[in-house]
């Protein structure tokens, strides 16, 4: 069930300097790129009255200032939504070594209603304090499911992670219990800065990329069956997927259109390249009968530039990839494109940058964002490493986006 904390001492916290290619290393771990060094820094938070966003016509920032005591500044936090109750659930991530392992839940996560932070405290496990994993939502079980991350962010010789939790009762109604899952199959190996996409409708996560804490990166497909633990043993499947694959990277960001099971990989980085592609796997599930998973390289027009550490949400109806932040040209932005016929079907794809009004929300990396109200259309972003001040516990929304 939900329960309210009270506030609690935030304690000094450290950063990741903004610096080289990859925000997934750390010093020589990912070779060329010498990332997320901590050193000593103090927390941005916020304590001023909830408020209500009203309807907006225009696409425009605004700061939701929640009730309660807000998380801990982080980075590298993953976030899921939860479109029928409004509510966002966010774990772990990192701001001082070790790492969080920590349960979160804001209501009214759009801001439509007063907005609310509760810490949840689930049964079970819990997972390793981690950053820079993967989580998605099955809303018809309300779970989380957790997948890989790095455990120790900042040392080679801690090994990521590629363990698979769900969090039952994620968003706070109900009894929140942790269960490790047991897959069948050969396991991915461990890494952290991929992605992760969901398919509601067959209970399939789907990874791509990544890297482990030592700079090896990846660019294989693996889909795991029964993912939310119910209907059979979930078990994991290496894709076999044809056509040229995109490059090795991490800190991308993959996006799932359900209506034509498709993922969409935009930008991410390795040791020698920062990137500005984008890629569409169809058949992304494996399960298309007479089907055969294939990677495509999109040419859209106009580009929002090499990136990464940025996010992106995705909308099946307009079928539009809205991406926000990251790191662009070595320097960390506050910027919004949006790339129109992003699964590659239609009409020619075309990325458009957005000059919302009001905020903007400070630059910043590694931070999160959630996105699907079809009443409202608003992308909630949360957190990230912004360099100077370094890290925030901040919420932002975008309303109307496109």
């Amino acid at each position: 069930m939900r329960l309210r904390v009270t506030s609690r001492l935030l304690i000094p916290i450290f950063t990741f300097a903004a610096v080289g290619l990859s925000t997934s290393s750390i010093g020589s771990a990912y070779g060329a790129v010498p990332l997320n060094h901590f050193h000593p820094m103090s927390p941005v938070t916020h304590r001023i009255t909830a408020r209500v966003i009203p309807d907006i016509g225009s696409t425009t920032w605004v700061n939701l200032i929640a009730s309660g005591a807000p998380p801990e500044a982080r980075a590298q936090a993953s976030a899921v939504y939860d479109p029928v109750s409004d509510d966002m659930t966010i774990f772990g991530g990192c701001n001082i070594l070790p790492c969080l392992n920590d349960v979160w839940v804001l209501s009214n996560a759009d801001g439509h209603a007063t907005s609310t932070w509760l810490q949840l405290n689930p049964v079970g496990g819990p997972p390793s304090g981690r950053g820079l994993q993967t989580s998605v939502y099955d809303p018809g079980t309300n779970s989380m499911i957790m997948f890989g991350g790095n455990p120790n962010e900042g040392s080679c010789n801690v090994e990521a992670a590629n363990d698979t939790w769900v969090l039952t009762g994620a968003n706070g109604f109900g009894t929140s219990a942790w269960t490790q899952l047991s897959p069948a199959g050969t396991l991915p190996g461990p890494r952290d800065g991929h992605s992760a996409v969901y398919d509601v409708a067959t209970n399939r996560m789907i990874v791509f990329g990544g890297a482990d804490a030592c700079g090896v990166y990846y660019n294989d497909v693996w889909v795991l069956s029964n993912a939310n633990g119910l209907g059979g043993m979930p078990a994991w499947t290496h894709l076999a997927v044809t056509g040229t694959p995109p490059a090795v990277r991490a800190l991308h960001s993959a996006v799932y259109d359900p209506n034509t099971n498709r993922m969409i990989v935009y930008g991410g980085s390795n040791t020698s390249n920062i990137f500005s592609d984008v890629w569409v796997l169809t058949d992304a599930n494996g399960l298309a009968v007479g089907g055969s998973p294939h990677w495509t390289q999109l040419s859209p027009a106009g580009s929002p530039g090499a990136r990464y550490s940025h996010t992106a949400v995705y909308d099946s109806a307009t079928n539009r990839m809205t991406v926000f932040a990251g790191v662009l040209g070595g320097n960390q932005t506050n910027d919004v494109w949006v790339l129109s016929q992003a699964n590659g079907k239609g009409a020619a794809p075309t990325w458009n940058m957005l000059t919302p009004t009001g905020g903007p929300p400070p630059v910043r990396e590694q931070h999160t964002a959630v996105f699907y109200n079809p009443a409202r259309h608003r992308m909630i972003v949360f957190s990230g490493n912004g360099g100077n001040p370094p890290l925030y516990n901040d919420v932002w929304v975008l309303t109307n986006t496109p």
